[in-house]
């Protein structure tokens, strides 16, 4: 990619944050992880607000042995990881893309569309942290956990709002003859990934 095929683009203006649904489910291209990363925290935000829910987040785990450029001293160690590139990010019912291949038979392959449905934990006592926090905070807030949950919950080929009559009988198709079980018994198919860090 050349700064040439960037004319191909517009930028944004004032007028596409009017219609903020819309921006939603854009494609939005970068040059590098921090610009992703800073632009998925902002879209969850976005998403939440506009889809009255929160924003879960919790920190990354972070391998300060093999960080090059790590800040020497605390208080800028302390600035950096404040930082939307060091936490990882969850907003219920939100689209996302598996990170790597779950299960190919399936067609679970790295970049496939899913839903995010919830969190699991460790414990009773995490899973009424969460409750509490979702009781007070805000629609559209952010919730700090402090410690990650033990596995994110996902929807599996969720019909989505854009899905043509092929695609909501593809995803129709697969759910039907999906035999993997799902942690809920409504015909969606969702299921725990529990690799999130």
């Amino acid at each position: 990619m050349t700064p040439r095929d960037f004319d191909l683009y517009e930028n944004l203006g004032e007028a596409d944050f009017e219609k903020l649904g819309d921006f939603l489910h854009s494609t939005i291209i970068v040059t590098g992880n921090y610009e992703r990363l800073e632009l998925n925290a902002l879209m969850a935000s976005l998403w939440a607000k506009h889809y009255n829910t929160h924003v879960i987040r919790w920190k990354r785990n972070v391998k300060y042995d093999k960080w090059k450029g790590r800040p020497q001293n605390e208080g800028a160690l302390k600035h950096a990881e404040g930082q939307n590139c060091f936490y990882e990010y969850f907003v219920p019912n939100a689209p996302a893309y598996l990170s790597y291949n779950v299960n190919l038979t399936n067609d679970l392959a790295n970049g496939t569309l899913v839903r995010e449905h919830s969190l699991a934990f460790e414990t009773s006592e995490q899973k009424q942290y969460l409750d509490n926090l979702i009781d007070t905070t805000p629609l559209g807030g952010t919730i700090d956990l402090p410690d990650p949950p033990t596995a994110i919950n996902i929807e599996l080929y969720p019909n989505l709002p854009d899905d043509t009559d092929k695609d909501k009988d593809f995803k129709k198709t697969k759910r039907e003859a999906w035999t993997c079980g799902s942690i809920v018994e409504d015909g969606r198919i969702v299921i725990p990934i529990e690799d999130i860090q």
